[in-house]
């Protein structure tokens, strides 16, 4: 759904207090200054019992299946672009130019056209190499031709890119290195292994050689690099880059070299970073002598104030022995860095047993400010799930978390989601209860859940619901002010009432159907669900409120497109035979790259076995190009 923002709207988010806050009710000076936001938000900081202090929450963003834009599922117009033949050529002739400002553009332009599969741009690497070949041409055109080079993939310039690197051009470098690496050129290994030599002198050339000797996994450079980060003399920069290679060419844990950089009680914080990068397991330790004397290195860099150094010793105890991450669960729960959270989340998931008390810790999870972890503990519930002695626990954990208190929002709303992937039918009277909840994450996640589960015996409950929400969005609050997630929600519930084919749910389609302020899509939901309700049955008052809705086209508020469309489709799921000659009139009159005649055509299609319509392509050539081609017009 398209989503609106303004004033009022982030006012009624900010606040938090539920949908049914109205803007009005805010007091002038909550609404004239910032005081109010700030104020908020210092309250938020202090809120007790808040997963991680200090810490915003993340909203989730709400973007559910609408099974009225895939039933049917509209076609558009394919796009096909076009160039003239012509264009390439005169790019190179741009190239061949002395200006370094027509060199420059010309590359840029290539570049550019790469992304739209214009054809015969490989004709202009040789040209490209020339700009780029001239040390003494101008610098911008040389970095516009590198960048070009790189984009279409020109293996031979590898040799050219090579040159280049070695003059130590540092932007020149940053493009076309990693190129180099990933195309495995070997003899710009041996320029990058130079840069290693000592002493240090350029650290942006040291750290890119460093970057892609890691990239190509070169590991007889793993002693150098060992050696520079274990060297108190040298920069920070040099020595973290080092570590970091080591332990992503997998020639980590070094147990002996992290420990003499930690032998010290208030060793530097460059020597314990280095030493969490040194301490990284890429591979399962057999040796248990091995595991006793990691597992104190990581036992005491985990206690670092700094949590980067906390997190890099966390990440390889996850790998050595997560239980022990799980033993201080407490802790590393209240941390401010979401990534120990889901390191702490991780290690739960790894470690749990088919156990309430155990599930429960995992389950806890999904109430973390940080949506990405709650998203990743999410899956790893639904990966548990698979084992039926864990199903079994977990779906009465996540329906009970449903009857839990507001504050609570963040897992209630995963838990729906997971209930609906499960297919867990009973969970739904506890979803209708949701219906109404203060946070749109619940109450429109609970929609969406109802009508996933095919819950036909809270339909009660959803009709309510949407009756509730009609007459707020017609009385109170215009379109241009709804809250775009109760229309979420709302736009839910029709769908569920079509797709249950709910009879008794059409008065109030109809008249959320009406142009009466209601969001368009909302609306089109509705249109679409009395269709699919009435499926080949024509309802003849409903045909002619159609009609006018196609023929809306009010000089100041013209009926919107999706509306009509959703009417063209309905008439063709009721299979109105009167509806016929209006179809064919009006899907005549549009062009063979209108979505609309599509619709038209699939209607008529259902009526009476019209052949649905193949769209012709959309022909355009995007944007204005540098130097395009302007064909003259006859006769001038």
């Amino acid at each position: 759904m398209l989503r609106k923002q303004n004033r009022k709207q982030q006012l009624l988010r900010i606040c938090r207090r539920g949908w049914l806050t109205q803007p009005e009710m805010i007091p002038k000076w909550g609404r004239n200054s910032f005081l109010l936001a700030i104020l908020l938000v210092l309250g938020l900081i202090s809120l007790p019992g808040r997963p991680a202090f200090g810490q915003i929450d993340r909203l989730a963003p709400i973007k559910f299946d609408w099974p009225m834009l895939t039933n049917p599922g509209v076609k558009n117009p394919p796009i096909k672009f076009d160039y003239s033949p012509r264009l390439v050529p005169l790019w190179i002739e741009a190239l061949q130019q002395s200006e370094a400002g027509a060199q420059r553009r010309a590359a840029q332009a290539l570049y550019r056209a790469s992304f739209y599969e214009v054809a015969g741009l490989k004709k202009a690497i040789p040209h490209l190499q020339a700009i780029l070949a001239n040390t003494k041409g101008n610098r911008s055109a040389r970095i516009a031709a590198a960048h070009t080079l790189v984009r279409l993939d020109a293996r031979d310039s590898a040799e050219l890119f090579a040159k280049v690197a070695a003059s130590g051009d540092i932007e020149l470098c940053l493009l076309i290195e990693p190129a180099l690496a990933a195309w495995q050129y070997k003899p710009i290994q041996e320029i990058w292994q130079q840069r290693l030599q000592d002493p240090l002198t350029n650290e942006g050339l040291v750290s890119l050689a460093i970057q892609q000797l890691s990239a190509v996994k070169m590991l007889g450079i793993a002693p150098r690099l060992e050696e520079i980060a274990m060297n108190e003399n040298a920069g920070i920069a040099y020595r973290v880059e080092a570590a970091k290679a080591l332990a992503a060419m997998g020639q980590t844990p070094l147990a002996k070299s992290a420990e003499s950089l930690l032998k010290y009680d208030k060793a530097r914080l460059v020597d314990r970073l280095v030493a969490g990068q040194l301490l990284q397991i890429s591979e399962p330790i057999e040796d248990q002598s091995q595991q006793q004397a990691l597992f104190a290195l990581l036992t005491k860099l985990a206690q670092d104030p700094q949590t980067t150094v906390a997190r890099l010793a966390l990440r390889s105890l996850l790998e050595l022995r997560p239980q022990a991450l799980v033993d201080q669960a407490d802790r590393w729960s209240q941390s401010r860095d979401p990534q120990i959270r889901l390191l702490l989340a991780q290690a739960l998931l790894r470690t749990v047993k088919p156990q309430p008390d155990h599930l429960s810790q995992v389950v806890a999870a999904l109430n973390d400010a940080e949506l990405d972890v709650r998203v990743k503990v999410a899956q790893g519930i639904k990966e548990l799930s698979q084992q039926a002695a864990m199903k079994a626990i977990l779906v009465d954990l996540l329906s009970e978390e449903l009857d839990r208190g507001p504050e609570f929002w963040r897992s209630q709303e995963q838990a729906m989601i997971l209930l609906v992937d499960l297919k867990h039918g009973p969970a739904a009277p506890r979803m209708a209860a949701l219906l109404a909840a203060k946070e749109s994450e619940v109450f429109a996640t609970a929609a969406w859940g109802l009508r996933r589960l095919k819950a036909v015996e809270q339909l009660p409950a959803l009709n309510r619901r949407a009756t509730q929400l009609v007459v707020l969005l017609e009385k109170t609050l215009p379109e241009e002010h709804a809250v775009d997630d109760v229309n979420e929600q709302l736009a839910q519930i029709f769908q569920a009432f079509g797709e249950m084919k709910d009879a008794e749910a059409l008065p109030i389609l109809k008249r959320a159907a009406q142009k009466n302020g209601i969001a368009f899509t909302v609306r089109s939901s509705a249109i679409w669900a009395v269709g699919v309700i009435n499926s080949g049955k024509s309802d003849s008052a409903f045909v002619k409120f159609c009609y006018e809705r196609i023929l809306d086209e009010d000089i100041f508020n013209p009926e919107a497109g999706i509306v009509k469309q959703a009417c063209v489709i309905a008439l063709g799921q009721m299979k109105s035979a009167e509806a016929v000659a209006f179809l064919q009139q009006h899907h005549d009159k549009l062009e063979n790259i209108s979505s609309v005649k599509w619709a038209y055509s699939w209607s008529l299609n259902q009526i009476n076995g019209h052949p649905i319509l193949e769209l012709d392509p959309i022909v355009i050539a995007p944007g204005v190009w540098f130097l395009d081609v302007v064909d003259a017009e006859e006769g001038e």
